[in-house]
Order: C-alpha cells, then sequence, then structure tokens
C-alpha cells in the first residue's frame, strides 16, 4: 500500500541570477552543482521590479529609452524616455535633459522639463530647474525648485509628451 523506498530529490532548475540578492552578490549557499543551467533571464520580459544603475562614473549624451526602471547616480544630458517606468536620480546624480517616465524622483540635480504620467518627487536634497508636468506633484521641505508645475490629467500628459518629443525633434532636425 506505501511505497517504503527512499525516495531521491529531484534537481531543481534555479537560474544563476534566481539565485542573486538584492545586492546584486550570489547566494551564499548556491553551490555550482546545484545551480542547473536555464536559458537566460535576460531573454525573459522585464518586470517593474528590474532596474537600471548609471553609476556615479558614468556619463551618457543622448536619448535614453527602456522597459525597466532606472536609477541616476552618474551624468546624463540629453533625453529619457521610460514612460511606463520609474526614474529616481540620486544624490550624486546629474541630469540636464527631458524625463519622461511613469514616477519620477529627484534627489541629486535635474535641469530640464518632467512629465510623469503618475508622480513627480523632488526630495528636500533635490535640485531642480525645469517645468513639471504631472497629475501629483511632491516638493519636500528643502527642495529647491525653479520653474512651472501643470497638474494636468493623464490623457492630457500622454497627448502632450507626444507631441513635445515630436516638436522637440522637428526644431533639432
Amino acid at each position: 500500500m506505501f511505497d517504503k523506498t527512499p525516495k531521491t530529490p529531484k534537481a531543481t532548475n534555479v537560474s544563476k541570477s534566481a539565485m542573486r540578492t538584492k545586492s546584486g552578490s550570489a547566494a551564499k549557499s548556491a553551490s555550482p552543482a546545484s545551480v542547473a543551467k536555464t536559458p537566460s533571464a535576460a531573454s525573459a520580459k522585464p518586470t517593474r521590479e528590474q532596474s537600471t544603475t548609471i553609476g556615479a562614473s558614468i556619463k551618457i549624451k543622448g536619448e535614453l529609452s527602456g522597459k525597466e526602471d532606472l536609477v541616476i547616480e552618474g551624468t546624463v544630458e540629453g533625453t529619457i524616455q521610460l514612460k511606463e517606468n520609474s526614474i529616481s536620480v540620486s544624490e550624486k546624480g546629474k541630469v540636464q535633459a527631458d524625463v519622461y517616465a511613469r514616477s519620477i524622483i529627484v534627489k541629486g540635480e535635474l535641469s530640464g522639463d518632467l512629465y510623469g504620467t503618475e508622480s513627480v518627487t523632488i526630495a528636500s536634497s533635490g535640485k531642480v530647474s525645469g517645468n513639471i508636468i504631472a497629475p501629483r506633484v511632491v516638493l519636500e521641505d528643502g527642495a529647491k525648485f525653479k520653474g512651472n508645475v501643470d497638474m494636468d490629467s493623464k490623457p492630457a500628459i500622454a497627448s502632450r509628451t507626444s507631441d513635445t518629443i515630436s516638436a522637440k525633434k522637428a526644431s533639432n532636425g
């Protein structure tokens, strides 16, 4: 009635990226023998939990776009378009760009217009010179801000960002 033969544990397919902690280091309990090879996690569709960090020593000029959250600790000049994701400028980050994102948090310096489809937050350590267009705007005590605030609804912001991008490309090209 009952099978009394001992069962051997089945091997579990675990990718190396799944064994990483939030800090990016490999989990200590993972040994090479226990990690089976699976298709690359890079081929998986990005989720809101995935983010990319532009390190403090990195300087980027041009247009930045993508489908994951972004943390800027370095310097970025140009245009940033992550309409469905969030952007955070760290205390050491310096941005000279128009920014289009779902959520924008500025703890460092930013010069340019901010287009948030959900919210824009300027932290107490943040310094922004430019216009803010978002349905929700938070200026923490101590934040430095020079510009205009326009708190339109989402559909108006979405159409405005497309129109603004097109107009800026036409005037530059």
